[in-house]
């Protein structure tokens, strides 16, 4: 196995689409660095990867609930976890060379286009 190309992952905090006009910043994409960074923290001993991944996590949970203000709780949290999933699961393979099986993408892509269905039909 090759090491991480970066240390806590936040490469990714902008690299969600936007799928909420009003919301630029999606929730999960906070929250997908946190979870990126865990291996760095060591089991959270090392301080400073620690601060990272802690403030990550909660920066995504402040953009969660922005995001519930407008939209249906259910929603929100969907699209929330959906992108924390599918951008972790490809930080995965980007960051610390995890396998993709053909299988593997064909799940993510329907989750993709549940993510997206869900946000379509949110009143």
């Amino acid at each position: 196995r090759r090491p991480p190309r970066i240390g806590f992952g936040l490469s990714f905090v902008g690299a969600a689409n936007d799928l909420h006009a009003d919301h630029p910043r999606q929730p999960g994409t906070n929250l997908r660095a946190g979870v990126l960074g865990l291996r760095s923290t060591h089991g959270f001993k090392r301080l400073g990867p620690s601060v990272v991944v802690g403030g990550a996590i909660v920066a995504s949970m402040v953009l969660l609930a922005h995001a519930a203000k407008t939209l249906p709780i259910g929603t929100a949290y969907a699209v929330w976890v959906g992108i924390g999933v599918v951008g972790t699961a490809i930080g995965g393979v980007v960051l610390f060379d995890e396998a993709m099986p053909p299988l593997r993408v064909a799940f993510m892509m329907g989750l993709i286009v549940s993510i997206v269905g869900l946000k379509l039909t949110a009143t």
